[in-house]
């Protein structure tokens, strides 16, 4: 019996040690994103936001803002557009380097079925997010 209560408190434990970290790692990335967003979004409305706006002509997304990699070099430069699809971007890779986190974790453990729970749903998330770029 007490060894039962002594696999349930190191498991317990471990499960928060684990949820520590992973809320750590959204932590930063949801103030990363919003800090790109700001300064974008500030650097943007500097740039156009006392422009009259012209209803008649649609303008749709610069070209240079169609791929994550075209995305983040225009951020890199300055854009401002970019920098706020940067931080966009940002904010949708969180959960994404949150499962990953907790797939690594998991699978250090050998703890083999949260590690693969949390590969499905990561292959699941990363499938739905691929489908949305065709």
């Amino acid at each position: 019996m007490a060894r039962l209560d002594r696999d349930y408190h190191a498991a317990a434990q471990a499960a928060g040690a684990v949820q520590e970290a992973r809320r750590r790692l959204l932590w930063v990335l949801v103030l990363l994103a919003a800090a790109v967003l700001a300064v974008g979004s500030a650097l943007y409305l500097w740039q156009v936001g006392m422009q009259p706006p012209l209803w008649r002509i649609f303008v749709g997304v610069p070209r240079g803002l169609h791929t994550p990699q075209s995305i983040v070099e225009l951020a890199a430069h300055g854009n401002s557009r970019a920098l706020v699809d940067a931080g966009t971007l940002a904010l949708v890779a969180a959960p994404v380097l949150q499962l990953v986190l907790a797939v690594w974790i998991f699978a250090r453990r050998r703890d083999v079925l949260y590690a693969g729970f949390s590969l499905l749903v990561l292959a699941l998330l990363l499938s739905g997010l691929g489908l949305g770029w065709l």
